[in-house]
């Protein structure tokens, strides 16, 4: 986690607590990821 907190931190809302955070990473790191490579998606499903 502390990885990802120094590479995604800045798409992390700081007020967010534990709940909010398992509730919009998914959206916050895709976001980034697409951000910085307008090609990629989610793979797979679940």
């Amino acid at each position: 986690m502390p990885d990802l907190m120094l590479i995604y931190g800045k798409y992390i809302q700081p007020e967010w607590r534990t709940y909010q955070m398992l509730l919009n990473t998914e959206a916050a790191l895709h976001g980034a990821v697409r951000k910085g490579d307008g090609r990629t998606g989610p793979r797979g499903g679940w």
